[in-house]
């Protein structure tokens, strides 16, 4: 369990994680297990593999004049960094991954570990109680903000065209379009996702899944016809082989797959004229372990889960936190080619780590679930405004979020799971269809960047508009926050909270219709609450 002081993260925990925060690209002091003490830093630009092993004991400064060690006894521990799911933290842990597992532990043979937390104060030193409110500072960038769009599965693609004309009116730069033959997707279940996509009068990009090792080509080859016999609808393929839906664990033997050069090579032919983006289809932790010839490549390609580890409410939107350090590590290795991410979402569209995402028949909030409770709610609101936030800062080409409907939708239609309150009604819309719908339209416009100090509490982003500026606010706690913003505004203010909710599930311009003057310096977000202020 991580723990909080009274004035912030103090670094290191008694389960061995380190928050990021004051911590990346910090010095440390490592003891290893067999006495040895180095100097060295915590990783800034994510380790794709363990960046600190054998350890004993680690110190680091968490404040001016504080120093904390956390000595572990009793096994070798080593450290991961978990940014890599999007974990706020580096991760302490035994057993070390190259000992071989699974292992026996014989009967009467008793294991003893032992973790010690010690702090030390330089005479004098003083932390700062934490402020009162969240203050914002505006400044333009010079990028336009990024466009936005939505995956879509043949599984939904009937339900998608029923409800397309609300999903019109969130005006998507592009569909992604799943097309994986190992989950038994055809020429009719790819018509359908075509007919499902063109619905929303969107772009429609391909994510084919390659299955075969050793006829890769001729596969890539028999897509590209049936892709020709449906009008070649797509401007963008992304093509990525099955094996690499996988994780392959650090110092592990990869499984066969087709060499990434070939692979793209053989796409390029079977898709003249289009777009060609690859990478991975699962999280970022794979393309950071197998990064791929991005030369090759038009569009580098990856997507994150905020379940991967915890499923309580902090963990999955501290997930937010790791983006910044995401985007500059894909920058860091692509080299200048462009990155997308997504489709993702709150939840798992897909388990690397295991045979699938976790059944939710009790629609609780739990890690590695697919079908996940708050994507119904003020949460999904919250947490999609400051992913996308995150990423129009740290230089996406583009951003992917959740699906029309199902598990990470924007709109409801009847399921095979159930989905509260929202079953009852028979329709509605989710609050992330208008905070997609509101950012939708900020795509291509002169990016401002909002930056809060305290940004895990707040997250915002705008846009210097023809007519107007617009900032979008959210609040990522669960309880109110104050915020101060960048100086004197007069102009209008929408919000979206628990009292706006019913009204936003009924009405497509809720955000418009409850629209206010608005002049001041100050505002209060409710827990998980969206704003908008235009001036």
């Amino acid at each position: 369990m991580e723990r909080r002081d009274p004035f912030g993260w103090i670094g290191a925990a008694i389960d061995g994680r380190y928050a990021i925060e004051g911590v990346a690209g910090e010095l440390g002091t490592i003891e290893h297990v067999d006495g040895r003490v180095v100097e060295t830093r915590f990783p800034d630009l994510i380790d794709p593999v363990q960046p600190m092993m054998e350890l004993r004991a680690i110190t680091n400064a968490f404040a001016p004049g504080f120093t904390v060690t956390c000595r572990m006894e009793g096994d070798t521990f080593e450290m991961e960094d978990q940014r890599n799911w999007t974990d706020a933290s580096y991760k302490t842990y035994v057993r070390p991954l190259a000992l071989p597992w699974p292992y026996t532990l014989n009967a009467g043979e008793r294991l003893s570990q032992r973790m010690v937390l010690s702090v030390n104060v330089t005479p004098g030193a003083v932390i700062r109680p934490p402020a009162r409110s969240v203050r914002l500072a505006l400044t333009p960038l010079d990028r336009s903000a990024p466009p936005l769009g939505i995956g879509l599965d043949p599984a939904h693609a009937g339900a998608t065209e029923a409800l397309a004309g609300a999903l019109r009116e969130l005006h998507l730069n592009h569909v992604i379009c799943a097309y994986d033959p190992g989950r038994g997707h055809d020429r009719a279940s790819l018509a359908r996702v075509v007919e499902g996509g063109r619905a929303l009068e969107a772009e429609l990009w391909l994510e084919a899944v390659i299955r075969s090792v050793e006829g890769y080509a001729e596969e890539i080859a028999d897509l590209g016809r049936l892709v020709a016999d449906l009008g070649f609808p797509f401007t963008t393929v992304l093509v990525s082989p099955a094996p690499d839906l996988k994780c392959t664990l650090p110092g592990s033997a990869s499984p066969p797959c087709p060499p990434a050069e070939a692979l793209y090579a053989a796409t390029r032919a079977a898709f003249p004229g289009l777009r060609l983006g690859g990478g991975m289809f699962s999280y970022f932790t794979e393309l950071n372990r197998k990064r791929p010839p991005a030369e090759l490549l038009d569009l580098v390609t990856f997507t994150t889960s905020a379940l991967v580890h915890a499923g309580d409410d902090r963990s999955a939107m501290e997930s937010l936190e790791a983006l910044p350090a995401i985007a500059r590590s894909v920058r860091a290795f692509v080299d200048g080619t462009p990155f997308q991410v997504g489709p993702s979402a709150i939840g798992m569209r897909d388990n690397p780590y295991g045979v699938a995402p976790m059944e939710n028949p009790n629609n609780i909030r739990q890690a590695m679930n697919r079908a996940d409770p708050r994507q119904r709610g003020l949460f999904a609101a919250s947490w999609s405004l400051g992913y996308y936030a995150h990423f129009a800062r740290g230089g996406a080409a583009a951003v992917t979020l959740g699906g029309p409907v199902g598990e990470f939708g924007l709109v409801y239609a009847r399921m095979p799971f159930g989905q509260a309150w929202y079953d009852q009604r028979g329709r509605g819309l989710y609050p992330v269809f208008h905070v997609m719908r509101g950012l939708c339209g900020l795509a291509g416009r002169s990016l401002l960047d909002v930056t809060a100090s305290i940004p895990r509490d707040v997250q915002a982003i705008g846009i210097n508009g023809p007519e107007h500026r617009e900032v979008w606010l959210g609040n990522l706690t669960g309880e109110p926050r104050q915020v101060e913003l960048w100086g004197q505004v007069a102009g209008e203010i929408s919000i979206l909270d628990e009292d706006a909710f019913v009204a936003a599930a009924d009405d497509l311009q809720a955000l418009d219709q409850g629209a206010k003057a608005f002049s001041g310096r100050g505002l209060t977000l409710g827990p998980y609450a969206v704003a908008r202020l235009r001036w």
